[in-house]
């Protein structure tokens, strides 16, 4: 169901037009999977959402959704419940896309333009392109010949980190299993993600919401080294981030975003993890200690390759975590960028030590430092 509004192709240089006759109201809830209510002018109003994600993050009582009517349907069809499509929320400043069906319109419009800086070159040949049990977005062609591109929409970005997907995609990994196939037997492919934030720094594959979707692009980098930094001539990952405007217009210009998705090599030394439990902090060392349970924190993929040593509890009525990260990594050679940090705003919480931090005075100054200030407004400084 796609809301036509105008052809996103406008006069080259010119801002991307999307839809006509937007609206914007405050959202009020969700009653089902395609439906938001929006309050406009005293009263509320039933939208389709275009978009089956969760969007836990975006869909907040009171924020600003942007709404267009819903558009004419032939007579022969059945009437449609909604009188209105969801097409944008704003967050932090930016306007963020929730309707996928036009997301594909934007890329079409950035390639034929040469917006983006790694497709710079190439042409469109097809849209909606089948290829055995899978239809891709483009086939596209440059001066290597043609090749197959998929586009995703990213919309969750967390501190100026993009994720995706922000619900589980098994035709999202199914698309990346085929490319590969395609790839493999000697043609070329693209996975192009459109991320909905000009202030994104890097884009990841969200593990805690998809696994299965993040170990298949990382299998295609083993495959294919350098797919994610886009150098791989046969297949590559691609992301690109851009400004929507509150007319909902799209500035055409896009900035790269880099995908830190080669494997992360840990170099042989001592690490010390700075982790915490609000209850049963006994029951969280043992789950770490265990190899056999369900992955879930960065510290379990880790223990799979790292054996653990030794345990250090710090037992305090107050929330330590990261004064304690930030202690750690004052006495540490190193810290493992975005380690066990993905929920704060510290740098890591993995901290390496080229030899044993347990034969130091320091570091047991500050284990006793933490254990020892309970009662405290904070621990106590070092003497």
């Amino acid at each position: 169901m796609n809301p036509t509004p105008h052809d996103a192709r406008s006069p080259r240089g010119g801002a991307i037009r999307l839809f006509e006759g937007a609206g914007s109201g405050e959202y009020v809830d969700r009653p089902n999977r395609y439906t938001i209510r929006v309050r406009r002018g005293g009263r509320v109003v039933h939208a389709f959402l275009p978009n089956p994600g969760r969007m836990g993050e975006l869909l907040l009582p009171g924020v600003e959704i942007f709404i267009i009517p819903a558009p004419p349907r032939p007579v022969s069809a059945p009437a449609r419940k909604t009188r209105f499509t969801a097409v944008a929320v704003a967050r932090e400043g930016t306007v963020r896309l929730l309707d996928t069906h036009t997301n594909n319109r934007i890329a079409e419009a950035l390639i034929d333009r040469g917006a983006i800086d790694s497709l710079r070159g190439s042409r469109i040949v097809r849209s909606e392109v089948t290829v055995g049990r899978s239809r891709f977005d483009f086939l596209l062609a440059d001066r290597l010949g043609e090749f197959f591109c998929e586009v995703k929409s990213c919309n969750l970005i967390e501190r100026r980190i993009a994720l995706f997907p922000d619900a589980p995609t098994a035709r999202g990994r199914r698309h990346v299993e085929e490319l590969a196939k395609i790839a493999e037997h000697g043609g070329r492919a693209a996975l192009l993600f459109v991320v909905h934030d000009p202030h994104a720094e890097r884009l990841l594959p969200d593990i805690h919401t998809d696994l299965d979707f993040a170990a298949a692009l990382v299998d295609v980098e083993k495959r294919f080294p350098g797919a994610a930094a886009g150098t791989n001539e046969r297949f590559r990952f691609l992301a690109a981030a851009i400004t929507m405007n509150r007319d909902l217009s799209v500035t055409p210009s896009a900035k790269p975003v880099p995908i830190p998705l080669g494997a992360l090599v840990f170099p042989a030394g001592w690490y010390l993890y700075a982790g915490s439990a609000e209850r049963g902090l006994s029951k969280r060392i043992a789950r770490h200690k265990r190899l056999r349970k369900k992955m879930h924190w960065h510290i379990d993929y880790l223990r799979r390759k790292a054996e653990m040593i030794e345990s250090f509890p710090i037992r305090s009525s107050r929330r330590d975590e990261c004064l304690l990260a930030g202690a750690v990594g004052e006495l540490a050679e190193e810290a493992v960028d975005r380690f066990g940090s993905s929920d704060c705003p510290c740098a890591s919480h993995l901290f390496r030590f080229g030899v044993d931090p347990r034969g130091t005075r320091s570091f047991h100054d500050l284990i006793a430092r933490f254990r020892h200030s309970i009662g405290e407004a904070s621990p106590l400084p070092a003497r």
